[in-house]
């Protein structure tokens, strides 16, 4: 959840290549910011599972440059996030100047224990400080089928 008081301050485009995807099936995340940033990508699925994307054990620093677009998964990226459900797949990308990163880094896909769910709620909790961080948000939906 991102604090009422934090909004969006630069565009971040986040895109899969595909609005469906089938179980096992693996998907192409793509993330570009304008700004640099500290990105930080979960996933959250209606069966209730909640996954980080990235940053992970294989990409591990979380910085962005401008105009880069960076893979969390497919088109060259070092890991792979495969579809799990069926469900409704809700990725969101978290980008920002505070460099305060998210913890714990996990493998690409691992579901995050009960502990982790409360600790990522936390950590994703926007709040400005002096001075105010910069912010790009985005989010995606896929379906994912049997």
């Amino acid at each position: 959840a991102v604090a009422p008081s934090a909004v969006p301050t630069f565009p971040l485009m986040l895109a899969a290549d595909k609005a469906s995807y089938r179980v096992g099936e693996p998907l192409v995340i793509a993330v570009t910011s304008v700004a640099p940033c500290h990105l930080t990508v979960v996933s959250a699925n209606s069966n209730g599972q909640v996954r980080q994307l990235f940053p992970t054990a294989l990409m591990p620093n979380p910085l962005v440059q401008p105009g880069q677009t960076l893979f969390v998964s497919g088109g060259g990226a070092p890991q792979t996030v495969v579809a799990t459900g069926p469900a409704l797949e809700t990725v969101t990308a978290l980008c920002t100047s505070d460099p305060r990163p998210i913890t714990p880094v996990k493998t690409a896909g691992e579901p995050f224990a009960e502990a982790d769910k409360a600790a990522l709620d936390r950590d994703l909790a926007v709040v400005p400080t002096k001075p105010a961080p910069q912010l790009g948000l985005a989010r995606i939906t896929v379906q994912v089928t049997p």
